[in-house]
């Protein structure tokens, strides 16, 4: 912080830039000449893997697939509980193509997860 030296009746004196002195109010303690550039941030928190899971499977209406989570960096127990709250159904599918037959999961949000999901936005 800069040092000012003024002089006064009383001799020269030792003084810091003025801060505001209300104590209340979005730039208390700041400079004046720094409040208005000053811009309001909040900081995010990084989604717990629930609700990532929950937001990637509702991204998907006609359910999210095994090679989606696979994509997404599941991981595994997250997903079983989230089966066993109830707030996600999986289902195994087989899928027939010209190079044969292809078991896959399939997972779908339900509502009660939606209303989970909803109710944190």
């Amino acid at each position: 912080m800069d040092v000012v030296y003024s002089h006064s009746t009383t001799g020269w004196r030792r003084s810091r830039p003025r801060l505001r002195t209300h104590s209340r109010g979005r730039h208390a303690g700041v400079r004046e000449g720094l409040a208005p550039r000053m811009k309001r941030t909040r900081h995010k928190r990084s989604p717990s893997p629930r609700r990532r899971v929950l937001e990637l499977i509702a991204a998907h209406p006609e359910g999210c697939t095994e090679a989606v989570l696979a994509a997404g960096n599941i991981p595994a127990d997250v997903l079983i509980a989230l089966v066993q709250s109830g707030l996600v159904i999986a289902r195994n599918e087989r899928l027939e193509d010209e190079d044969g037959t292809v078991e896959t999961a399939r997972v779908w949000i339900t509502e009660a997860g939606k209303r989970v999901f909803v109710a944190r936005e």
